[in-house]
């Protein structure tokens, strides 16, 4: 718990003094007077960090060598800016002031709820196959040419597992924490339970509320993992909600609308049709006639995006992975085009189609029973429920639009093209790859922009059922948290040969991590692998945790569908180092596009 609460101090301190010196620079240089809340900063934070950290993981490892150098950085910029810094403290003790005792009550127990909630790693399946080991070589390496043809999921390069391993706190426990994804949910929420508050309930803030409970539900158990995906749905979730309560801001802030879309591009690709908003702030900064804005704006944006992509090469050879159609280089590092063809058309796209499929027909319910696994069911009758909504809402807005005189139509270019945004994501990821853990960000927050639509501009409070929601949305929280934690004690308690030593008391200090959850370490049954001097860890198991570089073995196959996808005797070190990096052998390269493509030929056959 200390460790945690200790984690959350320092990145919330590293990320908002980078966001603020992010802001602070813009402004300067272009010479504008943009002004941004803490949750906003916190995200251009995360946003601007990955520039000098991207820059440097090309020659150092990213660990808490670089965590301590940016936290000199940060004291001293506000050493240097102390008035910037009394600002800030003023608008935070302003925020405090205008609650009720019940309300700062409130807002300390959503905090201990989301603190009891990641006390348990939810230890979950890619975490476990891969975000653990590739934050681990983040941590111990600069990036290593070819290291995707151990595991080629350490190619999708998401930017989180970057930003992660310096803030993993290893150093101080010995394992990792996850606490980027829990600070950044708290900041959030706080935000909007601000709003609720501020607006004197009104009823688009309490729906805001309601989906957001309703958001929390569905990722609650993301909070307390590795997870590539809660952070760009948080971020996405939050964009949507912020500027869909004030539509006016869509003009006067461009920094913020400009760079995080195509930041979260790096994160998870899902999100790239709402670079269709950058597109139109960066068409509005050039005819603004400030020359310094959209040369600001490029180069920031070049930078993240660059240095993203040439990471990408270095780790699989292709810019974009699975993307073997952007097949531009000839490296010899380069995972076959076969492996990356199945992990496009068949770990991804068939697996998510399935997913959706058993959606639309219920088939998990009809074989467990349908009120067996009741959040599970409330989480399926939700997705279905905003499925329609946003299928629906070309007619919904339209006919608002045309014969509703409340609504908004000052602000309709800005308001239309993130629309337009939503729509392209929603049925980008409909055809691609529907597994509604890709993009909840995008479905609720789309499912607010609808239904706020239709309520815009309206005078309507709604006191006693706000307040009602406001305190029912926490005491559900914590209620969920206390009701984990129960089952995990349980578990625990009758798990206890199979676990690590569990000691309730011990939570005061740690987290229960997946480590002790899975009673793993370095796995005692592997055999090695040596390939020109360096040593590959190779076991029947999932690889988790141990030393590097560590993979599972699907002998006697070359090709398996089951996670891992290629056989570990295909690939050979590229140097007598691991630094040197690794490739497919040239023998197995032309046998491996071969089977892939026979693969994919019968599995594509029918998947409905």
């Amino acid at each position: 718990m200390l460790t945690i609460i200790l984690a959350w101090i320092v990145i919330f301190y590293v990320l908002l003094s980078f966001g603020d010196i992010f802001i602070s620079l813009y402004n300067k240089l272009c010479k504008c007077e943009e002004q941004y809340n803490i949750t906003d900063t916190f995200i251009l934070g995360i946003c601007s960090i990955l520039i000098p950290l991207s820059f440097s993981s090309l020659w150092l490892p990213s660990n808490h060598y670089i965590l301590f150098i940016y936290l000199v950085i940060s004291c001293t910029y506000w050493i240097l800016n102390k008035e910037r810094l009394k600002k800030r403290i003023h608008k935070i003790k302003n925020t405090i002031i205008i609650l009720s005792v019940p309300q700062k009550t409130v807002m300390i127990l959503s905090v201990c709820g989301v603190l009891l909630y990641v006390l348990y790693c939810a230890c979950w399946t890619d975490a476990l196959i891969y975000h653990y080991s590739q934050i681990q070589w983040n941590e111990e390496y600069p990036v290593i040419p070819g290291m995707a043809n151990l595991e080629d999921r350490f190619a999708f390069n998401s930017n989180y597992l970057l930003l992660s391993a310096i803030f993993t706190f290893r150093f101080l426990l010995g394992e990792p924490l996850y606490a980027l994804q829990s600070i950044l949910f708290i900041l959030v929420m706080f935000w909007i339970l601000k709003e609720v508050i501020t607006s004197g309930f009104h009823i688009s803030r309490i729906i805001l509320l309601f989906i957001f409970l309703c958001f929390f539900i569905l990722n609650a158990d993301f909070l307390a993992d590795s997870s590539t995906d809660i952070v760009p749905n948080l971020c996405v979730f939050y964009f949507i909600a912020r500027f869909t309560l004030y539509p006016e801001l869509l003009n006067k802030r461009n920094l913020l609308i400009f760079i995080l879309p195509i930041t979260l591009c790096t994160f998870k690709m899902s999100v790239f049709p709402l670079c269709f908003l950058s597109i139109y702030i960066l068409f509005s900064a050039i005819n603004s006639k400030r020359k310094a804005l959209p040369v600001f704006l490029i180069t920031s944006a070049t930078l993240i995006v660059s240095l993203w992509l040439v990471r990408n090469v270095i780790i699989c050879g292709y810019l974009v992975y699975p993307l073997s159609e952007l097949d531009i280089f000839s490296f010899d590092w380069k995972i076959p085009a076969g492996i990356a063809k199945i992990q496009k058309e068949i770990a991804i796209s068939v697996f998510a189609k399935g997913l959706f499929k058993d959606t639309l027909t219920f088939y998990f319910f009809e074989r467990s029973g349908y009120l067996t696994y009741k959040l599970f069911f409330l989480n399926h009758i939700l997705a279905l429920l905003s499925y329609l909504i946003i299928i629906l809402s070309p007619f919904i807005l339209l006919y608002h639009f045309l014969y509703r005189k409340n609504v908004n139509k000052i602000n309709w270019k800005p308001q239309l093209i993130l629309y337009i945004s939503l729509i392209v994501s929603f049925i980008y990821w409909l055809l691609f790859a529907p597994d509604i853990r890709f993009a909840s960000g995008i479905i609720y927050g789309s499912v607010f922009f609808i239904v706020s639509f239709i309520f815009f501009q309206r005078n309507i409070y709604f006191p006693k059922l706000g307040r009602v929601l406001f305190y029912s949305t926490v005491i559900i929280m914590v209620f969920m948290s206390v009701n984990r934690s129960i089952r995990y004690h349980t578990w625990m308690e009758e798990h206890q040969s199979e676990i690590s030593s569990y000691n309730r008391s011990s939570l005061l200090i740690r987290p229960f991590s997946a480590k002790d959850q899975c009673k793993i370490s370095e796995p005692d049954n592997y055999t090695e692998y040596k390939t020109n001097g360096v040593t590959i860890y190779v076991t029947k198991d999932d690889p988790q945790y141990g030393a590097l570089p560590l993979v599972k073995d699907i002998s006697p196959d070359i090709i398996s569908a089951n996670h891992k996808l290629q056989s570990v005797y295909t690939i050979e070190a590229r140097g007598n180092t691991l630094k040197d990096g690794f490739r497919t052998k040239k023998e197995y390269i032309n046998i491996i596009d071969s089977i892939a493509n026979k693969y994919l030929m019968e599995v594509n056959a029918d998947w409905w």
